[in-house]
């Protein structure tokens, strides 16, 4: 563990306001037309943090937020910690059902949402809707802070295992460890413009959301519904000067596609750091961003790790311009964040053994809210150290020989085929490696209820690239056994994508169904 001293004793909003006083006058947010300091945005979250104290948030008092990304979202969710609340992200386009199970296995109290009609999902749950008007005869003042730094910053409801979503708990301080290792390593000043592009319901919108507040750099939104938009993204990092932004890999792929094809690398000449998490970041991505940028130190790409059990990210590794990748590793801890690969038996493995990854650290969840059973399933006490407390992940990773942790797989997800037990991206390894493939992606699925087969779904890195098929199983023969060879092998233009950027491999599984492409 790389320890390091952080501000503990402190909340999130608190460091913001220091920032407000040593940079009133800086731009904290870039609208569309318009320019806000960071003394005027902080006057607008407090006429809504009083507005919101007053009508009854309380300390750790949970209140959802379905709005979409824009101003006043920005306004409200500062507004909710200042007053003493519990941040719950709601978007808007969830089903009516899963809107519903969150807010009740929340106990939600206060539900903020837009002008737009709500259906009103619970007697328990008060809806605060239009509140603008009401909002600006509030006092502009700070607020006496009354939170904790042990005191949950925010809530992330996750997929459950048994298709009931899971709230994850993340405390003020386990926020603030993670936004200063982050400004640590990878620092950002007065010049900066970070770009908020994540749907607010996934937690990589946490640090896009506050980095820049305790920094005094600025922030620009992206409009909401527009998260896959990269001519529009593209648009907006020129126009704003963007200087940090995320991409979850398939969406860095398709924006690095069109910069290439356009010729536009020369007005990307701001852009610092691309972070880039989520999912696995494949090799042809990288080795493709290091060909476009490889003129300059910026920007520099970096792929990032972590649950949300653990705040956001607790790997990182830094993808050098020089390496032609043959393997992209999630890289070292972050600070005060213990890694441990052990086996079933919870004893560790040794380098480049495959095992599961436990956490603890700083970075640690509070646990699920209102659900002790699932947190005491997953958080488990050490029987030699009942006082420290793991994370069991379901990820299955090593340690190579520069002691960088690489990613193997979900535990979960292991498929069995003849009774061995494989990794599917051991195979999507090697296809990302063959000649003109720029994304593979393999699934075991059954066809017309027959025996199931290993279907390879390919993107190419242009449609007037062909490549046989006969050649491309050659390949994979002399790479792995045959029981890991595709059957089946789908080309598509496109990844199908979910609303946080992350490829859907339920629609995949609708191509292959329909008999599209497969050969």
């Amino acid at each position: 563990m790389n320890i390091k001293p952080y501000t503990y004793n402190q909340t999130i909003t608190q460091l913001f306001e220091k920032t407000v006083l040593t940079h009133p006058d800086n731009i904290a947010v870039y609208l569309d037309t318009d320019k806000v300091t960071y003394k005027k945005f902080n006057e607008d979250v407090n006429q809504y943090a009083h507005y919101l104290r007053e009508k009854g948030v309380a300390r750790n008092l949970v209140v959802a937020v379905e709005i979409p990304r824009s101003y006043k979202m920005l306004c409200i969710i500062f507004a909710i910690m200042k007053a003493g609340g519990v941040y719950l992200p709601i978007n808007p386009n969830y089903p009516e059902k899963r809107k519903k199970q969150i807010i009740e296995d929340a106990e939600v109290k206060f539900l903020i949402v837009d002008s737009n009609p709500y259906l009103q999902v619970s007697d328990l749950c008060y809806t605060l809707k239009s509140i603008d008007v009401e909002v600006q005869f509030y006092s502009k003042a700070n607020l006496i802070a009354i939170n904790k730094p042990d005191d949950t910053a925010y809530v992330i409801y996750t997929s459950g295992s048994t298709g009931a979503p899971k709230g994850v708990m993340i405390a003020h301080h386990s926020l603030i460890n993670r936004i200063e290792w982050m400004q640590d390593l990878f620092p950002i000043s007065t010049s900066d413009v970070l770009f908020q592009k994540t749907d607010c319901g996934f937690d990589v919108s946490i640090w896009e959301l506050f980095w820049w507040s305790i920094t005094g750099a600025g922030l620009t939104l992206l409009p909401a519904g527009k998260e896959e938009d990269v001519i529009l993204i593209f648009k907006i990092i020129f126009e704003k000067k963007v200087t940090v932004i995320h991409f979850v890999p398939t969406v860095l792929r398709i924006f690095l596609e069109y910069i290439e094809i356009g010729n536009k690398i020369s007005k990307l000449n701001y852009l610092k750091f691309v972070f880039s998490s989520g999912e696995v970041l494949d090799i042809n991505t990288v080795n493709n961003f290091n060909k476009l940028f490889d003129l300059s130190v910026y920007p520099q790409l970096v792929n990032l790790y972590g649950p949300t059990e653990a705040t956001i990210d607790v790997t990182y590794f830094v993808c050098d311009k020089k390496t032609n990748y043959r393997e992209i590793p999630i890289g070292k801890p972050v600070y005060n964040v213990e890694l441990m690969v052990l086996d079933d038996l919870l004893m560790p493995q040794q380098s480049d053994q495959v095992g599961e990854l436990y956490i603890s650290g700083a970075c640690l969840a509070k646990g699920y809210l209102n659900n002790p059973e699932q947190t005491k399933r997953c958080f488990l006490q050490l029987s030699n150290n009942p006082t420290k407390i793991i994370y069991k992940t379901g990820d299955l990773v090593k340690w190579n020989n520069d002691n960088q942790l690489c990613y193997i797989g979900r535990k979960d997800q292991q498929v069995k085929i003849n009774g061995i037990r494989i990794e599917l991206g051991e195979i999507e390894y090697h296809l990302n490696a063959y000649k003109n493939i720029a994304h593979a992606t393999v699934l075991y699925l059954t066809p017309n209820n027959s025996i199931k087969k290993l279907v390879a779904f390919i993107k190419l890195r242009g449609k007037s690239i062909p490549i046989e098929i006969s050649d491309l199983k050659l390949f994979m023969h002399t790479q792995l056994p045959e029981y890991m060879i595709p059957q089946h092998y789908i080309i598509i233009d496109e990844y199908p994508l979910k609303d946080n950027g992350k490829l859907d491999k339920d629609k995949l599984k609708e191509v292959y169904k329909e008999g599209i492409a497969v050969t």
